[in-house]
């Protein structure tokens, strides 16, 4: 399936730059101390926001459900849910720091501001 989206500026250069590449790979020291690429969005309180940036902070959901129509009888058509990611992108590229990273948020509690988003799945 391909669809498209208008006035949606996510290869803007500006919007493309914005983020901490390795804030995303799991460094600690990116998680207290952000690249200024990641600016406007770097801090909020004087706090380090993870992850930071414009598309940390974008938030855009294109959850959808598929039917197959026959003879007017709508049939839904089941979605993956798991293993959509690449390996590299879930284990190497923007992993969690190491350690025990059970609970992010109580491991940097009152150090860094973390923005989440939790979509309707």
């Amino acid at each position: 399936m391909y669809y498209g989206l208008s006035n949606f500026y996510q290869n803007h250069r500006r919007y493309v730059k914005s983020r901490d590449d390795s804030q995303l790979n799991g460094d600690k020291n990116s998680l207290t101390n952000p690249s200024k690429e990641c600016d406007p969005y770097r801090t909020s309180d004087n706090k380090p926001i993870a992850p930071c940036g414009a598309i940390a902070n974008s938030m855009f959901n294109d959850s959808l459900r598929l039917y197959r129509i026959t003879d007017g009888v709508e049939e839904p058509i089941q979605l993956t849910k798991k293993g959509i990611a690449w390996w590299t992108d879930k284990n190497v590229k923007f992993k969690n720091p190491v350690g025990n990273t059970s609970d992010l948020k109580e491991i940097f509690k009152g150090k860094i501001f973390f923005f989440f988003f939790f979509g309707l799945f």
